[in-house]
Formats: C-alpha cells, structure tokens, sequence
C-alpha cells in the first residue's frame, strides 16, 4: 500500500514538473532586463515584433500581463533604446487584439497618457494595430483620443508608404475594416474628413476605403477636383499617380464616375497641365481599365468648369469622345455633351489632340 502511494505521488510529482513553467513577476523582470537591448527587435516589420512578442510572453501568466504593461508604459518614459523598444512591445501586444489584453491596454495606457501631445503618432499606431479599442473608451479618453487623431493626420504626410503603422491613411482604413464606417463617421468624423481631404493616392487605400460608400464618394470627389484642377502642382501629381489607381478605381467607381474623371484629366490638358496631357495623347492608354469603365449616362457626367476658356472645350471633349468613348456610347455621350451646351462650332483642335 504504501509502495503504491509512493508510485501515484512520484506520478505527480513527475507531471508537475514536465509542464512550462507559469511566472509572474519573474518572466516580467527578464523581459524588462533586456527592454533596452539594441537587438531585441530585430526586425521593424510588425509580424517580426509580432514573434519576439509571443516568445517572451509564452510562459506568462495571464495574471502578470497587468504588471508587464505597467512595465512597459514606465518604460516609456525612459531611455531613448528602452522607451522605442517598450513602444513597439505594447504595439505588438495590441495587434494581437486580444480581448483580455485589450482593457489592460485602455487602463494602463491609453486612459493616463492621451493626455499627452506628444503621443498623437504613437496612439494613431495603437489604433491601426486594434482600432477595437476606440469603442471601448469613456467620455474624456474618447475626446483626447479624438485630438491626437487628428494631430497626426495633420502632421503625418499622407505621402508616407501607406505600409506605416502611422500613416493617416493606413489607420482610416483599419479602423473602417474593423469598425465600420458609421462608427468613424460619427465618432470620428473630424479625423475622417481630414484623411479624405488630403487625397491618398494609394491603390490599397482606395481599396480597403471603396466598402465604405459614404467615404469613398467623398474621396471621388476630391480626385475629380485634383484630376480637373487649374493648378498645375495638383493636376500633374494627380496625373502622375492615377496609372498606379487604375485597377481599384475602375472596381469602385460607376461607369459615369469613371467617364467624369477621364473627361476632368482632358480639362485639365486643355489648360496646359503637362501630365494630363501625357495621359490624354496616349489615348488614356495607362489607364486601360477606367478606360473600359467610362460611360456617359443621361445624367450631368462632366466636371463644372471654374472659369471660362477662350478656346472652349467642344473640340477637345468631342475628340476625347471619338477616340476613348467604346462605339455604342458615342452618340448617346456627344448628344448629352451638346444638350448641356458644351459643343459650339468654333473652336480649334489643340496640336497636342491631333
């Protein structure tokens, strides 16, 4: 009897011990005593940090991850190596959007430091990683969180790659994908608006933003405005980077949007705008798939123009028309073109059109 127990508590004893070790304060302090190495994370891409992250935390305890973020937010705070590297661990943390680590994230972190300027970059990172968090705050966080938003989208080029954590861009879109456009349209319309306004011109922005038809009709727009511009600076970029907008274009506009936006490009080249003229002399060829989209339906598909032109636009749009518009189209388009007085007789084809 007693050589039996004996077997059964060695059994135990035998089982106990082949299992990870659960550490608390332990496993903290190891992770906090290498917080400022220059290596820690190799890698800045998000799923490299991703991997350290879940490596050092393997044997965490749930119950130590309060402590660990306490760490953390300190950690912040201090040396120029251990404050980037504690930043990037909350972030990586934070993408994991784990729903027991997220309100550990809003209490320990997001709650006492919005309060802080200086963090309107940092938090818009924290919000692309889990863009979840931005309904789990109270009043007051909400309204500063709201701040630094819109701080970064006023400071953070939206030329940066669209790939950065930071890029305004980028956390519109995550926040859509995941929250939804009405959520963003009334709880952070300012942000939104400001993103819209500043016209990305990014292939997965336009994208990710065209599931979101209220939002992408306002970004349309404002390429229809920058594609038909006077200014020569917004035209020629917008003609610089449409080729690269094509394809996500041509799958988020109607046939009208698309025959609107290549008819603001010829507006643009009648008034000298060197890279709309580039498009439109080689027949929109760079653009083969709004070029297959375009249609003209019995509605007002073209652009108001701002000012008058001595030379007018019925040659220019009546070419665009015979050498763009598919065949079946080009009687119904020229008929709305000219009902809508934008035909007249006395005009001269522009060198460039011949």
């Amino acid at each position: 009897m007693a050589e039996e127990a004996r077997f059964v508590f060695s059994e135990a004893i035998q089982k106990f011990l082949s299992q990870p070790i659960r550490q608390t304060s332990y496993v903290v302090d190891q992770i906090m005593g290498k917080i400022a190495d220059k290596n820690f994370f190799p890698s800045p891409r998000l799923n490299d940090m991703e991997a350290v992250v879940n490596q050092e935390i393997a044997n965490l305890d749930k119950m130590a991850m309060p402590f660990l973020i306490s760490k953390l937010v300190e950690a912040r705070e201090g040396a120029e190596a251990a404050a980037a590297n504690a930043s990037n661990f909350l972030l990586a943390l934070t993408s994991k959007r784990d729903p027991d680590i997220r309100p550990l994230i809003v209490e320990k972190l997001i709650n006492p430091k919005s309060s802080v300027l200086e963090n309107a970059e940092f938090f818009s990172m924290l919000a692309t990683c889990d863009p979840e968090m931005l309904t789990a705050l109270e009043a007051a966080t909400k309204l500063r969180y709201k701040a630094l938003l819109l701080r970064n989208a006023q400071t953070v080029d939206a030329s940066n790659p669209y790939q950065e954590l930071r890029n305004p861009a980028q956390v519109l879109s995550a926040c859509l994908k995941v929250i939804g456009e009405a959520f963003m349209q009334r709880e952070m319309k300012e942000f939104t608006a400001s993103v819209v306004a500043s016209t990305p011109f990014s292939p997965e922005f336009i994208a990710d933003v065209s599931q979101s038809p209220m939002i992408f009709a306002t970004l349309f727009n404002h390429y229809l405005k920058s594609a038909g511009s006077y200014d020569f600076t917004t035209c020629n970029a917008f003609a610089h980077a449409v080729p690269t907008m094509d394809m996500p274009l041509a799958f988020a506009v109607t046939d009208e949007q698309a025959f609107q936006l290549l008819a603001a490009i010829v507006e643009a080249a009648e008034n000298n705008g060197r890279g709309p003229k580039a498009l439109a002399n080689r027949g929109f060829n760079d653009l083969p798939e709004l070029k297959a989209r375009q249609r003209v339906s019995r509605k007002r598909a073209l652009p108001k123009r701002r000012r008058s032109s001595k030379r007018g636009i019925s040659t220019i749009f009546k070419t665009f028309s015979q050498n763009i518009l598919p065949e079946a189209n080009r009687k119904e388009s020229i008929a709305v073109l000219r009902a809508e007085g934008k035909f007249t007789t006395s005009l001269i084809i522009p060198p460039w059109m011949l």
